[in-house]
């Protein structure tokens, strides 16, 4: 019995052309189907942990794609993955600039304001985690309305979550960034 990893699932999609290129369109053409979304968004936010894969994905306009999804998102599931797969692919520093130049980081805030409250601390860990990481880049660290957001919404990760050590690193991290 073969054993399926990432590395396995990597070198297949890497293989061939149109497996990237049919889940980015897929994304792309604003499907209603919200179980489709979740499974696409699942696997791409996994696929983009691995370092070819991240690349290639965001040679293919998927960072841009993505992004471009993210106002359509009613589903907190489905937030919750595309934002994982924004901050996995930020991994890839010249995509975390790619997204702070794109203005990414007024979304997740407009987002973690508008939706990620004490109900849900996943979505506040990834919101708050993928402006930690948009805040390392030299475009959003000058964006002030960025940093006072972020600045608030770590505030209330601490107030709302005191017991999540996570959510209270990654909001520490966070503050200690727009403090500078």
């Amino acid at each position: 019995m073969a054993v399926i990893s990432l590395d396995n699932v990597a070198k297949a999609i890497l293989s061939e052309e149109n497996v990237l290129s049919t889940l980015l369109r897929t994304i792309q053409t604003k499907t209603s189907n919200t179980n489709l979304l979740i499974s696409l968004f699942g696997l791409l936010s996994n696929l983009a942990l691995h370092t070819d894969v991240r690349s290639r994905i965001a040679d293919a306009g998927g960072v841009e794609i993505i992004q471009d999804r993210l106002a359509s998102i009613k589903n907190a599931q489905l937030l919750l993955l595309a934002l994982k797969t924004l901050l996995n692919l930020a991994l890839n520093t010249a995509v975390a600039k790619t997204l702070a130049e794109n203005y990414c980081a007024y979304e997740v805030v407009a987002h973690a304001h508008a939706r990620a409250s004490r109900d849900n601390p996943d979505l506040l860990l990834i919101s708050l985690g993928l402006l930690d990481k948009l805040i390392d880049t030299e475009v959003a660290a000058n964006q002030n309305e960025v940093a006072s957001g972020a600045e608030s919404i770590a505030l209330a990760a601490l107030g709302d979550h005191p017991c999540n050590k996570q959510l209270r690193s990654v909001a520490i991290s966070v503050l200690q960034k727009v403090s500078e």
